[in-house]
This record gives C-alpha cells, sequence and structure tokens, in this order.
C-alpha cells in the first residue's frame, strides 16, 4: 500500500504506541505472575513457621516430661 511521505511519522507513532501497549500488557501479566508466586510462597513461609513453633513446643513439652521422669 502507498502511503504519502507525510503520514509515515504519525504511522511510526502509531506503531509505537502499539508496541508500548503489547509491552506494558506484558509486564502488567508477568507482574500478576510474580504477585501470585509471591503470595503462595508467603503462605509456606507461615506454615512452615507454625510447624517450627509446634516442634519447639513439642520438644520443650517432652523435655520435660523427661525431667520429671529423671
Amino acid at each position: 500500500m502507498q502511503v504519502p511521505e507525510s503520514t509515515r511519522p504519525l504511522l511510526r507513532q502509531v506503531e509505537a504506541m502499539q508496541d508500548a501497549e503489547a509491552k506494558a500488557a506484558a509486564a502488567k501479566e508477568k507482574e500478576h505472575s510474580v504477585n501470585e508466586y509471591l503470595s503462595k510462597t508467603f503462605s509456606r513461609i507461615n506454615v512452615l513457621e507454625a510447624q517450627v513453633l509446634w516442634f519447639y513446643s513439642f520438644n520443650l513439652v517432652i523435655r520435660k516430661i523427661v525431667q520429671i521422669g529423671a
């Protein structure tokens, strides 16, 4: 298609805007993925912290039982 020389800068500008929109959409999707990953990771950390506290408490109880029995 023949495009007048005077409209070429405008077409380049439109193409640049489309590229920028595509990059912004990809970045937004990447941000969403990272946020989801972080959310799952923090949930796992919370579970692990709870397990550590439980094992620590259990260990204290066992130590008390052993001391009483000794």
